[in-house]
Protein backbone atom coordinates (compact mmCIF):
# COMPACT_ATOMS: atom_id res chain seq x y z
CA UNK A 1 0.00 0.00 0.00
CA UNK A 2 1.01 3.56 -0.87
CA UNK A 3 -0.27 7.43 -1.05
CA UNK A 4 0.62 9.08 -4.51
CA UNK A 5 0.31 12.43 -3.97
CA UNK A 6 -1.69 13.37 -7.45
CA UNK A 7 -1.16 16.79 -7.06
CA UNK A 8 2.67 15.98 -8.18
CA UNK A 9 2.60 13.15 -10.05
CA UNK A 10 -0.55 13.65 -12.39
CA UNK A 11 -1.12 17.89 -12.29
CA UNK A 12 -4.02 17.58 -10.46
CA UNK A 13 -4.83 20.68 -7.76
CA UNK A 14 -2.75 21.03 -4.63
CA UNK A 15 -3.15 18.40 -1.83
CA UNK A 16 -4.68 15.67 -3.75
CA UNK A 17 -3.79 11.92 -3.12
CA UNK A 18 -4.90 8.33 -3.81
CA UNK A 19 -4.22 5.90 -1.79
CA UNK A 20 -2.75 2.43 -3.77
CA UNK A 21 -3.82 -0.92 -2.43
CA UNK A 22 -1.41 -4.24 -4.03
CA UNK A 23 -3.96 -7.13 -5.05
CA UNK A 24 -1.10 -8.94 -2.44
CA UNK A 25 -1.15 -6.02 0.17
CA UNK A 26 -1.74 -7.32 3.32
CA UNK A 27 -3.84 -4.91 4.44
CA UNK A 28 -7.64 -5.35 3.45
CA UNK A 29 -9.77 -2.81 1.14
CA UNK A 30 -11.82 -2.80 3.81
CA UNK A 31 -9.84 -2.45 6.35
CA UNK A 32 -7.91 0.75 4.60
CA UNK A 33 -11.81 2.26 3.84
CA UNK A 34 -12.58 1.77 7.56
CA UNK A 35 -9.30 3.41 8.92
CA UNK A 36 -9.36 6.53 6.29
CA UNK A 37 -13.31 6.75 7.12
CA UNK A 38 -12.04 7.32 10.68
CA UNK A 39 -9.45 9.44 9.75
CA UNK A 40 -10.65 11.89 7.20
CA UNK A 41 -12.69 15.17 6.46
CA UNK A 42 -16.37 14.82 7.17
CA UNK A 43 -16.79 17.58 3.95
CA UNK A 44 -14.23 16.49 1.33
CA UNK A 45 -13.63 18.83 -1.82
CA UNK A 46 -16.15 17.58 -4.89
CA UNK A 47 -13.96 19.68 -6.71
CA UNK A 48 -10.83 18.22 -5.73
CA UNK A 49 -12.05 14.61 -6.33
CA UNK A 50 -13.76 15.29 -9.43
CA UNK A 51 -10.06 16.34 -10.40
CA UNK A 52 -8.30 13.17 -8.95
CA UNK A 53 -11.08 11.18 -11.33
CA UNK A 54 -9.86 13.49 -14.16
CA UNK A 55 -6.09 13.07 -13.66
CA UNK A 56 -6.27 9.31 -13.42
CA UNK A 57 -8.89 8.92 -16.30
CA UNK A 58 -6.43 11.05 -18.52
CA UNK A 59 -3.52 8.69 -17.35
CA UNK A 60 -6.06 5.17 -18.17
CA UNK A 61 -6.77 6.87 -21.47
CA UNK A 62 -4.09 8.54 -22.50
CA UNK A 63 -0.85 7.91 -20.28
CA UNK A 64 1.29 6.02 -22.40
CA UNK A 65 1.26 8.94 -25.15
CA UNK A 66 1.98 11.81 -23.14
CA UNK A 67 4.67 10.28 -21.03
CA UNK A 68 6.12 9.35 -24.41
CA UNK A 69 5.77 13.19 -24.98
CA UNK A 70 7.40 13.94 -21.87
CA UNK A 71 10.13 12.10 -22.93
CA UNK A 72 10.51 13.71 -26.36
CA UNK A 73 10.37 16.94 -24.50
CA UNK A 74 12.99 16.59 -22.04
CA UNK A 75 15.14 15.20 -24.94
CA UNK A 76 14.01 18.59 -26.47
CA UNK A 77 15.10 20.57 -24.03
CA UNK A 78 18.52 19.12 -23.20
CA UNK A 79 19.66 19.39 -26.30
CA UNK A 80 18.65 23.29 -26.37
CA UNK A 81 20.33 23.60 -23.16
CA UNK A 82 23.37 22.12 -24.03
CA UNK A 83 23.16 24.75 -27.02
CA UNK A 84 22.18 27.54 -25.01
CA UNK A 85 25.55 27.00 -22.46
CA UNK A 86 27.45 26.18 -25.56
CA UNK A 87 26.74 29.72 -27.39
CA UNK A 88 27.11 31.20 -23.80
CA UNK A 89 30.96 29.76 -23.65
CA UNK A 90 31.64 31.28 -26.87
CA UNK A 91 30.36 34.77 -26.06
CA UNK A 92 32.81 34.91 -22.73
Amino acid sequence: MCVTSVHKNLGSLSGTAIINIGKNSRLSPDLVKEIYIMLSTTSPSPYLLFDIEGCVRLMIDKGSSKLSDCLRLRTLLKTLLKDASTNLEIMH
